[in-house]
């Protein structure tokens, strides 16, 4: 709504909701043609389409995810090398059993199934975008024992959590210091609360962990 200026009553309509979905299973189908020889180049082709538009709605509508850029433009370039300069249709399958390829069925299969299980990372779980992370929320007790901290601390309690204390913005924190959001596993989280509570003993810092 911010960027579009969609009308609200347009908003809370389920058939908006839920195309979201089949903007995605599109997206899925597009991919599964890319295993299929006779249909690669078109499905490459919608797929550059696709990156184009992603590009051009972050580029033109102001929202700055720095990831997105890089990771879509190599998206374009890798379909274009991989099915579009050339004389002939590849086959996809072929060179994953060739080799140290193999591991790409070890990294890239097995491994993220096991994060359904919680034995594997979600990031490295094709699980990006799922929202299905582990949280951690930090509760300042006084906000002038860690002044530095203080620009990356809001009001807003979430819910209920903090009972009326700042709560610090950890994800705003590590982007503007290390310029990535903070690795959402339990046990990075772990080392920066270990940093955290060394760093500003007197803060009355209170961290609480939010298992999804």
């Amino acid at each position: 709504n911010r960027f579009l200026n969609t009308p609200a009553d347009i908003l809370n309509q389920n058939w908006l909701y839920y195309s979201g979905y089949l903007v995605g299973a599109i997206e899925l189908l597009l991919g599964a043609g890319l295993l299929i020889r006779k249909t690669q180049v078109i499905s490459a082709k919608a797929l550059i389409a696709m990156h184009v538009f992603i590009l051009f709605f972050v580029g033109s509508y102001g929202i700055v995810f720095r990831v997105l850029w890089p990771w879509n433009i190599s998206m374009m370039f890798l379909l274009y090398c991989l099915f579009l300069n050339r004389n002939e249709n590849i086959s996809v399958f072929a060179p994953i059993f060739k080799g140290y390829n193999k591991l790409m069925i070890l990294f890239w299969g097995i491994l993220p199934a096991l994060g359904l299980f919680g034995y594997w990372d979600r990031f490295l779980s094709s699980d990006l975008f799922s929202g299905n992370f582990p949280e951690m929320v930090i509760c300042v007790g006084d906000v002038n024992a860690c002044k530095p901290l203080e620009p990356f601390c809001y009001n807003k309690d979430t819910p209920n959590t903090c009972h009326g204390l700042r709560i610090l913005d950890i994800q705003r924190l590590t982007l503007m210091q290390t310029g990535v959001s903070a690795y959402p596993e339990v046990r990075t989280y772990k080392i920066i609360q270990e940093k955290l509570e060394r760093r500003y003993p007197l803060a009355g810092l209170n961290f609480v962990y939010i298992i999804k």
